[in-house]
């Protein structure tokens, strides 16, 4: 599809405005966003080991008890950072 209808592109630019506030260490952080080619698309900080689901499932069983523990809490400091800004994470 060559192209977006307006509803997308607002829902896009509304998405792209929403990261751009977050300012988190357990937030995945808002570098860009490119509008004047297709695909649009919204430009985040490298993670060194890809998505959180990618990671967890590639290293399946390789953690202690006290490194899950470690991620849950940075995971539930940035969900509640969100929360506490009014928004809610849909991907997780």
């Amino acid at each position: 599809k060559s192209g977006y209808t307006e509803k997308q592109r607002r829902d896009f630019l509304s998405e792209a405005s929403i990261m751009g506030q977050f300012d988190h260490p357990n937030v995945i952080h808002l570098e860009g966003v490119v509008t004047k080619s297709t695909p649009v698309m919204i430009i985040t900080e490298f993670m060194e080991n890809g998505s959180l689901d990618s990671f967890l499932r590639q290293n399946d069983g390789q953690f202690t008890v006290i490194q899950l523990v470690g991620m849950l809490r940075g995971i539930a400091a940035g969900m509640k950072y969100l929360a506490d800004m009014n928004y809610v994470h849909r991907d997780l």
